[in-house]
């Protein structure tokens, strides 16, 4: 494991905060996370006041703002498509399967239920060696909880 550092960070506050000092660092992080729930709610709050006043002035997506400041607006909605529905429905309409099959993609996808390929794993050196083969760690960056007394 590498040496931990002993650098200062600035925090948007103004704070700085010793890498050596685990418990400030601790403090720092649950902060920041506080602060970035805070930022996250005041954006929403202020992106629906945008949304607002582009629906009353009937300005559509975009409102021209004085000061040559112009707010667009973007995805508003998200389109969810009932897949097999309009497969049926495109066939009773008479459309071609093959067009049919260029509109909609049939995916399929696995999963691995990790529980059960231990469990397979200890029966058998055989299937130990294709549940490891099977296995990658892929790394990332740790996720820290922090729990203040």
């Amino acid at each position: 494991m590498s040496e931990t550092s002993t650098e200062l960070v600035p925090l948007p506050d103004g704070q700085i905060v010793s890498l050596a000092d685990p418990s400030a660092v601790a403090v720092a992080l649950d902060d920041l996370r506080n602060l970035e729930a805070r930022i996250k709610e005041a954006k929403t709050v202020l992106i629906d006041a945008i949304a607002q006043y582009a629906e009353q002035a009937g300005a559509g997506k975009t409102l021209n703002l004085p000061g040559g400041v112009r707010a667009v607006l973007k995805n508003d909605y998200q389109v969810v498509w009932d897949a097999q529905r309009l497969e049926a429905d495109l066939r009773e309409a008479g459309m071609s399967e093959e067009r049919i099959r260029e509109i909609i993609v049939e995916e399929v996808s696995y999963r691995v239920v990790a529980g059960e390929a231990r469990k397979a794993a200890s029966v058998k050196p055989a299937y130990a060696h294709a549940v490891a083969e099977a296995r990658k760690e892929i790394p990332q960056r740790p996720s820290v909880k922090i729990e203040r007394g």
